[in-house]
């Protein structure tokens, strides 16, 4: 479901034009596009037990021919993930939303193309 809200959100970024895949991108797909994929997982726990909500750690490499798109495309790929925060997304409600400051940037020779990192932490 969180999946769901996150892909949603990315495919509201028109540069990526639908390209948005989770782990791996598609062989062969025109950039620039998204890779999704979460890192970890845990619930939201109490005293009691469980309070019904869950962390998740997600990482987002944002592709693209340029150093610049890159940038460019990351800032607008942050800004619709953090608009997830307070709503529901494609069923999931996303109480908290953090994004964290590092953000990895990287060539893949094998696709020659930028990349960027897009942390960030969600609980719902």
């Amino acid at each position: 479901m969180v999946d769901d809200a996150i892909v949603y959100q990315l495919k509201t970024v028109t540069a990526f034009g639908g390209r948005v895949y989770p782990v791996v991108g598609e062989k062969g797909c025109a950039a620039p596009f998204a890779v999704y994929q979460q890192t970890a997982e845990e619930q939201k726990r109490a005293l009691s037990g469980g309070v019904g909500l869950y962390e998740a750690d997600y990482s987002i490499s944002i592709l693209a021919k340029t150093y610049e798109e890159t940038k460019a495309i990351k800032a607008l790929a942050q800004a619709a993930v953090e608009a997830m925060q307070g709503n529901t997304v494609s069923g999931a409600y996303v109480k908290k939303l953090v994004v964290k400051r590092e953000s990895k940037e990287f060539w893949d020779q094998s696709l020659d193309l930028f990349g960027k990192q897009l942390n960030f932490t969600i609980t719902y």
